[in-house]
């Protein structure tokens, strides 16, 4: 069911524009990483972004991804550049069967995984050879990355949703010592992005578009009736973290984000 819900959320929506707009930080997980003839498994690879990097920089990539859809943009992207990579379609529930690697990579993917963190945690560890390493980037969930309280209100939902769970260190941590896998979690790195739009309206009318977790939630509350009052908190949470553009031309929001990475023993 979970697996229905997640292939439903990454086909609405446009995340090819989705990937533009947050391309440099996808790619923070390799930052600063030897890739010449290592193995690596990008895990929840989207359009290819990290494993088209990867493979152009000497690495033996495969990607892997839930929807055929996804992997089939990620295919015809890689086609473009001539980079060699092999497309697997799976879950980050159930990596190891694709083999062990020298990095396993996930950029904004496994950060999804709702309930099963520990599993893919595990799976991540799993598909690393001893001294292989995990390396993530995460969505620090705070500002414009936060889903506002009264959207989460509407849902009857708390704030304990996937991508929180893995904003924080200290509980990424956490869900790495629970997989019973050894292991030794590195430093933390922090960096940010800007997102550019023409306006707040205009900020708010992409993401509903393009995004597929945003139009999923907000298709959801439109259906119970309450569409009208989430566009309302979402355009007061836009408004209260909209910065201008430094060259004048519309306005910018900060989006942090983390490196995490974790060696496999």
């Amino acid at each position: 069911m979970e697996a229905e819900f997640t292939k439903q959320m990454w086909t609405a929506g446009d995340y090819s524009v989705v990937a533009g707009w947050i391309e440099e930080a996808s790619k923070g997980c390799l930052r600063d990483l030897e890739l010449g003839g290592k193995r690596l498994l990008d895990v929840a690879c989207g359009t290819g972004t990290v494993a088209i990097e990867a493979a152009s920089r000497g690495a033996e990539v495969t990607g892997v991804y839930i929807t055929p859809r996804m992997l089939a943009l990620a295919r015809e992207r890689a086609s473009k550049t001539g980079a060699q990579i092999s497309w697997r379609e799976g879950s980050f529930t159930a990596l190891e069967r694709f083999g062990k690697f020298d990095i396993v990579t996930s950029a904004f993917g496994v950060i999804f995984a709702g309930e099963d963190t520990v599993k893919v945690a595990s799976e991540l560890l799993g598909s690393c050879h001893s001294g292989g390493l995990v390396s993530l980037t995460t969505w620090d969930v705070r500002g414009i990355n936060a889903v506002p309280a009264g959207l989460l209100e509407l849902m009857g939902m708390d704030d304990a949703y996937g991508p929180r769970q893995w904003s924080d260190a200290a509980k990424v941590r956490k869900i790495f010592g629970d997989t019973g896998r050894e292991h030794t979690f590195g430093e933390v790195v922090e960096d940010m992005i800007l997102f550019h739009f023409d306006s707040i309206e205009h900020a708010f009318s992409q993401l509903v578009d393009v995004s597929g977790p945003w139009q999923m939630i907000f298709g959801h509350l439109k259906q119970q009736g309450q569409g009208a009052r989430a566009e309302e908190v979402m355009l007061e949470h836009l408004h209260q973290h909209a910065i201008p553009a430094k060259d004048g031309a519309g306005i910018c929001y900060e989006a942090f984000y983390n490196i995490m990475r974790i060696e496999a023993r």
